[in-house]
């Protein structure tokens, strides 16, 4: 089953003009970025278009412009007919994005948790000496064997991030993340330090874990419209409960990156598309999964591609025009079938070979036309009620619109 997977990028992904793409051709991401202004009394438009590298390297600037960037660009690409994916995940602050364009966390508030968040890991790593770096060429239980080596209860560094099997990043007190790449270097490892400010997904965050789940408490959350993957359980969240306690967790936890493009593939995701600055995701999929097509929004490059590619992944219109023909008929009234099968099923196949010829997606109210059509075609060849929601459901599963349609899986809609 052809499915879609949108990514989302954390921090280290950012740069000075980053969403500005957006902003300039999309009402509702330049809305999006005042809304950001309002919420956190912080110019947002001005630190991502023209503040300096610096100031937006800043942890606690970091984590809302990049927020601010992504959410901008995944309102920009619905604009333009990326229609919503059976599945999203996020690199470490990429999840709560992730969160908020499936509607689990409003944008608002996902602003307010992000620029706390971003507070919270600053403040953790501003006492105590720490490193990140990328280490590439080694396999994982290598890395981990050898911080295990040079680590002591005082002195520690651990894998923070599982990004690729090519690509593991360590994190800790300076010390023995140096010790880690000098002997990954001779072991003719390629090393890199990250810019980055602390040690971020290690137990230096603990305390700032703690004080964020008790900010993250106090917010409102919603049902994601699709599946959104944890990073540390590499699985969709089980509900909206979860959500604080998993962000908590994922503070300290190592991000599973690797694990999470395992599952999105296992489960026949076949096309990522990245939203958000640059193309870290992107670049991370496309030479260890060459089964899933991986696109960047961000990139002019991927644009025809990705709206070329979305096109082949099987729509609402597409289902319930297929459905509609394949249906039994146990309706012999001439009259009937006339008004209730061939009329519906006319105006479901020339809206399909519409969208066809303009290489569009449907949008909700022409998906919901074809859903109601095919209802009609349902219930005038007289198919069971149970048998409609079942094979309605399976439509709305396959497209990833189970989110968007929840009414239509109500006992009382048909």
């Amino acid at each position: 089953m052809n499915k879609l997977a949108l990514l989302f990028p954390g921090q280290g992904s950012q740069y000075v003009g980053m969403g500005k793409r957006s902003y300039e051709s999309s009402e509702a991401a330049k809305e999006a970025f005042e809304e950001a202004n309002d919420t956190l009394g912080l110019d947002i438009r001005r630190l991502c278009f023209e503040g300096s590298l610096e100031a937006l390297k800043q942890t606690e600037n970091t984590q809302p412009a990049i927020l601010t960037a992504c959410y901008a660009d995944y309102l920009y690409y619905r604009q333009q007919g990326g229609i919503e994916p059976h599945y999203s995940a996020g690199h470490s602050l990429g999840e709560i994005t992730a969160l908020t364009c499936a509607g689990a966390i409003s944008f608002r508030d996902a602003l307010q948790i992000v620029r706390i968040r971003g507070e919270l890991m600053a403040e953790a790593g501003r006492e105590v000496p720490t490193l990140m770096s990328a280490v590439r060429g080694m396999k994982p239980e290598e890395v981990e064997d050898l911080c295990a080596s040079v680590s002591t209860p005082r002195e520690w560094v651990v894998v923070s991030n599982y990004n690729s099997p090519g690509q593991l990043v360590v994190a800790g007190h300076r010390n023995s993340v140096i010790s880690v790449e000098v002997a990954a270097k001779q072991k003719n490892a390629d090393v890199i330090r990250l810019e980055v400010s602390t040690a971020f997904h290690t137990p230096l965050m603990r305390e700032a874990g703690e004080r964020l789940f008790q900010v993250l408490k106090g917010f409102r959350y919603e049902e994601p419209a699709w599946p959104v993957l944890s990073n540390v359980t590499v699985r969709p969240y089980e509900s909206k409960s979860k959500i604080p306690q998993l962000l908590t967790a994922q503070m300290t936890s190592p991000v599973r990156w690797t694990e999470n493009m395992d599952y999105l593939q296992q489960q026949g995701v076949v096309m990522a598309v990245e939203i958000g600055p640059k193309a870290v995701l992107r670049n991370l999929v496309r030479p260890f999964y060459p089964e899933i097509l991986a696109f960047s929004f961000n990139k002019e490059e991927d644009q025809a591609s990705i709206f070329r590619q979305l096109q082949l992944l099987p729509t609402v219109v597409t289902k319930c025009l297929a459905a509609a023909v394949s249906t039994k008929n146990q309706n012999w009234a001439q009259e009937e079938y006339q008004q209730g099968v061939i009329e519906p099923y006319e105006k479901i196949r020339k809206l399909h070979n519409k969208l066809k010829q303009s290489g569009k997606q449907p949008d909700v109210e022409q998906m919901r036309d074809s859903l109601d059509m095919l209802i009609r075609v349902f219930t005038t060849k007289k198919v069971p009620l149970e048998e409609q929601k079942r094979r309605i459901a399976i439509i709305l599963k396959s497209t990833g619109t189970g989110g968007m349609f929840k009414d239509y899986l109500d006992p009382f809609h048909i």
